[in-house]
């Protein structure tokens, strides 16, 4: 199990693109009294992974950081399991995350791999290929979207290998996926543009169901029709402090 951050950028003129949202809820539900527990929980699948069972937990502090600025952001979020063994999109034994914005649904594929849906991805799974396998590339959008503005958009998530994690007081082993997104808008004369670049680098830990650790890099350049440049960004690292399985 993965989620996936939303709108987690500081000093930006813009927000995050959508196909970057990160499923957090701002529960805020981590006042219990009861320590961190590296208890696997859950039910292990064929392919090795720990499958998350419903109302388990896991806690994470975010650190933002625009570029170029010495400020950091720190944040803390819940997100839990509101249900498991769930039959959607012609999967069975789907796993269902709240956020604020509704439901993210995860698959524990055969092979390794991990599929998401949420609300940016909604006719179709979403594939990380942690089991190894080739790089998955999302299908390119390339298109006027009126007379004035050709729009571009593209994106993949490439397997770079096992690596051990520290998290919880204790190294994990992991599993590395990167993912890559662009998408740009052009004005018909080329003299204008707003393009985003955006990269994730995810440490997905099979045996506590979730990543343990995101790096997210995102910068927005933009040009206007009389020639003024601006470029933004800022980076996200987001870490598992808490687990609490059921």
């Amino acid at each position: 199990m993965f989620f996936r951050l939303k709108g987690v950028t500081v000093g930006m003129k813009k927000a995050s693109i959508h196909l970057l949202v990160l499923c957090l809820c701002w529960l805020f539900g981590c006042s219990s009294t009861n320590s961190p527990t590296t208890n696997l929980g859950g039910v292990s699948n064929l392919s090795g992974w720990i499958v998350p069972s419903k109302e388990s937990r896991y806690v994470y502090r975010i650190m933002n950081q625009a570029h170029g600025s010495s400020a950091i952001q720190t944040l803390f979020d819940t997100v839990v399991i509101v249900d498991a063994g769930l039959s959607r999109f012609g999967k069975s034994g789907v796993v269902a995350c709240a956020d604020a914005t509704g439901l993210t649904y995860y698959h524990y594929e055969s092979n390794g791999d991990l599929s998401q849906i949420d609300s940016t991805t909604p006719n179709a799974w979403k594939v990380f290929p942690t089991s190894g396998g080739p790089t998955v590339t999302d299908v390119t959008v390339d298109s006027n979207l009126s007379s004035m503005t050709h729009y571009h958009s593209a994106g993949q998530r490439l397997y770079v290998g096992k690596e051990s994690v520290g998290l919880l007081a204790t190294s994990y082993s992991s599993l590395h996926v990167l993912e890559t997104q662009a998408q740009s808008y052009m004005d018909s004369s080329h003299t204008s543009y707003d393009s985003t670049l955006a990269s994730t680098d995810y440490w997905f830990v099979p045996s506590v169901g979730t990543f343990g650790k995101q790096i997210y890099d995102y910068s927005v350049r933009n040009r206007t029709a009389n020639g003024i440049y601006s470029e933004s960004g800022s980076r996200s690292t987001i870490e598992l402090i808490g687990y609490y399985p059921k």
